[in-house]
């Protein structure tokens, strides 16, 4: 069998098809660890990729904890730099673990390394409770706010704060009594604070009764322990009433007979009067509003004492006042 070639021309270098492959954008791949170290165990560690260069697009992200355990603890993509995977690691033994940021982004991929430094714990150290505060004042009224002063000291100079039991039992202290605002709210002794500042603002109650009523409180430190608890009564007394003021005058305290004077008087905090002098007769039983104020003009034609006497609003014995007025004399003449 004869074979037949054909042969095709070889084009010009002008008609030549030319095809450039560009290299996908270079990119940079930084991260890290929040926090990058502690005490063992260090747990709900997050770790932050960042992805830098001229790439877009999606990420696909890549995290692993500890390279030498073979496992990738997250993958999943994301168009967000910095993506941050929160509580992603956990570590359990003191070490130094070798942690890794992988990601891709238009073709382009690239590892970061970096160390989790996980140091052992440290010793506990030995820890007292706080002393038993003090509590003030011992005396309040009814149906006003009592504000309390309460201070304590701690030997290891922890933060305080305090529990307070309004209606205490003498036994056990209330569930669930914090001074309102949580832990650190009311500090009275730690880093900077002076030991025994008293708290503010003053915790406050208020009672609507007469009588001894005892309440509890206790401190507790930032480890948890708790003080003695303090038993504190605090007497609840009736309002006292305000101090009577009464007073009784004349616009003039000399005079010729036949004349004219104004006596006046005025009473407050009293509960009854008497007001009396010649001209003069006026009671008042029960006195309005716990006052008794008045004036009377009277014809004076002797010495005239006028009084007003009442019963104090606060329960003392009855007081008053007077005023006199005077009639003027002619003076005796002798021949010289």
């Amino acid at each position: 069998m004869k074979t037949t070639q054909t042969k095709f021309p070889i084009p010009d270098a002008d008609d030549r098809l030319a095809i450039t492959v560009n290299p996908p954008p270079a990119i940079t791949v930084l991260g890290e660890a929040i926090p990058p170290s502690g005490e063992a165990p260090l747990n709900n560690v997050n770790i932050l990729g960042r992805v830098d260069g001229a790439a877009v697009g999606d990420i696909d992200w890549e995290y692993d904890c500890d390279i030498t355990d073979g496992i990738v603890d997250f993958i999943g993509p994301s168009t967000w730099t910095p993506y941050e995977e929160v509580n992603l690691c956990d570590y359990t033994t003191a070490g130094e673990y070798v942690a890794s940021v992988s990601a891709t982004r238009q073709y382009s991929s690239g590892e970061y390394f970096f160390i989790v430094d996980v140091a052992e714990a440290a010793a506990s150290p030995t820890n007292s409770p706080p002393n038993k505060p003090t509590v003030e004042p011992d005396i309040g009224t009814v149906n006003e706010p009592v504000h309390f002063k309460i201070k304590s000291t701690d030997s290891d100079d922890d933060e305080l704060w305090y529990r307070i039991d309004w209606d205490y039992n003498g036994t056990n202290m209330a569930p669930n009594l914090f001074v309102p605002g949580g832990i650190g709210s009311y500090v009275v002794s730690g880093k900077g604070v002076p030991q025994g500042t008293l708290v503010v603002p003053f915790p406050e109650n208020t009672w609507i009764g007469e009588g001894i009523y005892t309440i509890g409180v206790t401190a507790t430190d930032s480890f948890g322990q708790i003080s003695d608890v303090a038993v504190h009564n605090i007497d609840i007394q009736a309002a006292s009433a305000p101090s009577s003021d009464i007073s009784i005058g004349s616009d003039n305290h000399n005079v010729w007979s036949g004349e004219e004077v104004t006596i006046t008087w005025s009473a407050n905090n009293v509960i009854s009067c008497n007001v009396a002098g010649p001209g003069v007769s006026v009671t008042y039983d029960p006195a309005p509003g716990n006052m008794a104020n008045g004036s009377r003009t009277v014809v004076i034609t002797a010495d005239s004492t006028f009084t007003i006497e009442c019963n104090p609003l606060d329960g003392s014995p009855p007081t008053g006042d007077s005023v006199t007025v005077r009639l003027k004399t002619i003076p005796d003449f002798k021949e010289i």
